[in-house]
């Protein structure tokens, strides 16, 4: 028998213009993780996860959450990141210099069929 050993986190990015929100679950201890405009907290959570071998479980985690979170790392303005994916149709990758200066282990479960909202309706 194969035993997990990394910590899954499942999570998710919020942004607005003003505001920008990280919802966490561990997967194994139910534990909420909730970082809303505190990027000192988002820094600490991110130290944490790379020394607990945990892997975040994002849904469109390639391209969006994942360079959100490596926008606000950064100190980037993530509204600005966020806009530039969405509206301009850039890839992370041209939106954030050294993005690889943040290395980030996750999983991404998006199907490529559906996007969330059809799933969760």
């Amino acid at each position: 028998m194969i035993f997990l050993k990394h910590k899954l986190i499942f999570a998710d990015f919020e942004v607005f213009k003003e505001d920008w929100l990280l919802l966490a679950i561990d997967y194994n201890t139910k534990k909420e993780i909730v970082i809303c405009n505190d990027r000192n907290k988002l820094v600490r959570f991110y130290e944490l996860l790379n020394k607990t071998n945990s892997i975040l479980v994002f849904f469109n985690g390639r391209q969006y959450d994942q360079w959100i979170f490596k926008a606000i790392v950064k100190n980037m303005n993530p509204y600005r990141v966020s806009v530039g994916l969405i509206e301009g149709g850039k890839k992370g990758y041209q939106l954030i210099q050294k993005h690889y200066e943040v290395p980030l282990t996750f999983f991404d479960c998006m199907t490529g069929v559906n996007g969330l909202k059809t799933l969760e309706s």
